[in-house]
């Protein structure tokens, strides 16, 4: 191993060390309740060292919310297991989503203050490509799915699927907030998933004609 390849290892180290100590503070705080001091401390770094790794509090934000995407992909690829058709690959990766939420309740809400600290960050963060990165991950194995799903007449053939692929994620971040304050919160969430996915569905009818 090079020294340059050492040092961008021992470099994304520290970085990892440094987002663990983070996620501490913040999860058992909040934002805007900590400050880099507190990280600084609980990474058993100096200050001054801290800022050579993250700019600000909404870097170190942005870096959580990008190792929550890492994390939901898992739960995404994960709930593709054994599923058959592209409709029911769509289906459960949805309902991963509710899963990855329930599981992890703090990445979940880092995820849904995205738009808060992204602007923080500076165009020239990596720690936000990083992100921006994940993100597009998700898109992209959506449309991939729903291309499945119109290949085997599973789902609508008119249908665009870099359109629906971005309608659903945005359904996926839109409506579970919503159903925070219900009492069932999965089961509405299972109930809207239903009626918007039965909406690009394709139906067979019992004349052969498909739909």
């Amino acid at each position: 191993m090079g020294t340059l390849e050492r040092k961008a290892r021992e470099r994304v180290s520290r970085e990892n060390l440094i987002l663990d100590a983070a996620e501490e503070v913040f999860f058992s705080y909040g934002f805007d309740h900590s400050t880099m001091d507190d990280v600084a401390k609980r990474a058993e770094f100096s200050k001054g060292s801290l800022y050579n790794y993250f700019k600000n509090k909404n870097e170190l934000c942005i870096g959580i919310v990008g190792r929550s995407f890492r994390l939901l992909i898992e739960y995404m690829e994960k709930s593709l297991i054994e599923k058959t058709s592209g409709l029911d690959k769509v289906s459960g990766v949805a309902k991963s989503f509710m899963l990855f939420k329930q599981e992890n309740p703090e990445y979940y809400c880092a995820m849904r203050n995205y738009q808060q600290h992204s602007g923080g960050c500076g165009t020239d963060s990596k720690f936000l490509d990083s992100t921006l990165d994940e993100n597009r991950h998700i898109n992209e194995l959506l449309i991939e799915l729903i291309k499945e799903g119109i290949a085997d007449a599973s789902i609508k053939a008119t249908v665009i699927p870099e359109k629906l692929a971005g309608a659903l994620w945005g359904e996926f971040n839109g409506i579970l907030p919503g159903f925070d304050l219900n009492t069932n919160t999965a089961s509405a969430y299972e109930y809207a998933l239903e009626l918007i996915i039965n909406g690009f569905k394709r139906i067979k009818l019992k004349t052969g004609e498909v739909l």
